[in-house]
């Protein structure tokens, strides 16, 4: 199995988690317990990157309509770039059509300019306080290190962000790890969250379309509801096609071992057929 594991470095990872995700997944799509408290978040300060800086509660954002925060780690991450590119390809979706802001928090400015021009492409605020990392922690930061690549879930997040392409870097600070709020409107708190467990976590895209909808006021337009439906079915298929390559190295190793077990068995067709003398 370590043999196996050197050659594919997802192999093992996926045989120990594939029945694991595919339960959690199923959790995910259909509810989820939000346990950020809106105290924590009201009143964190931003700060815009413009020349004009200026300083501003949170609570502002989602003051008359609903907003989608994604709580970057790393601008230079190529996690955080993935997961942002996959976001900004349903903005007008999302944003036009749901109504439904978008906005994307960083505790560092280094990087901001090629995240944002490259794969956010959309508004962007600084967290200096990191406020928004420790609301998601519960008033506890939620941090990760090298120990966590140790972690099978990583390799596998890993092998799906090679696939797609989105390189990163090393530059900054990557150990505060983030997440995703949907906040309703006014002072009615968040409606949907997503805590990132290790690195390459994201939330479902398609789970995160149905959080927007829910709180659109154009959720009841059949033209709008049609387009998040398909949006819905491109997004699961996707990841339905993804899913089994994921799977492979773990075919591999069901071969491997039924190879095992069917030289076993012929050695011992073998040797019943041995005259009794013989044996």
């Amino acid at each position: 199995m370590f043999a196996l594991f050197l050659r594919n470095p997802v192999c093992l990872t996926t045989a120990f988690t594939t029945h694991t995700f595919a339960a959690t997944r199923t959790i995910m799509a259909t509810a989820t317990i939000v346990t950020t408290r809106y105290e924590l978040l009201k009143d964190i300060e931003l700060k815009s990157f413009e020349m004009d800086a200026r300083s501003f509660k949170a609570s502002e954002l989602w003051k008359s309509k609903p907003v989608l925060v994604l709580v970057t780690r790393r601008p230079g991450c190529q996690f955080c770039r993935e997961e942002a590119k996959e976001l900004a390809a349903r903005r007008d979706l999302i944003q036009n059509k749901l109504g439904v802001d978008m906005v994307s928090v960083i505790h560092e400015r280094l990087g901001q300019e090629e995240f944002n021009e490259n794969f956010w492409k959309g508004t962007m605020y600084w967290d200096e306080k990191k406020a928004f990392y420790l609301a998601l922690g519960g008033g506890r930061f939620r941090m990760g290190g090298l120990t966590t690549f140790l972690k099978p879930s990583v390799w596998i997040n890993y092998a799906r962000n090679k696939k797609r392409g989105v390189a990163g870097n090393f530059k900054g600070d990557g150990r505060y790890l983030g997440g995703m709020l949907i906040m309703r409107p006014g002072d009615a708190g968040p409606s949907y969250e997503y805590r990132e467990q290790v690195f390459g976590d994201s939330p479902p895209l398609d789970v995160v379309l149905r959080a927007c909808r829910d709180l659109s006021d154009q959720r009841n337009d059949p033209e709008v509801s049609r387009l998040v439906d398909e949006e819905i079915e491109r997004v699961v298929a996707e990841r339905e096609k993804r899913d089994p390559e994921a799977e492979a190295p773990v075919c591999e190793m069901r071969r491997e071992r039924q190879e095992g077990k069917e030289r076993n068995l012929e050695v011992e067709a073998s040797a019943c057929e041995m005259p009794k003398r013989e044996r």
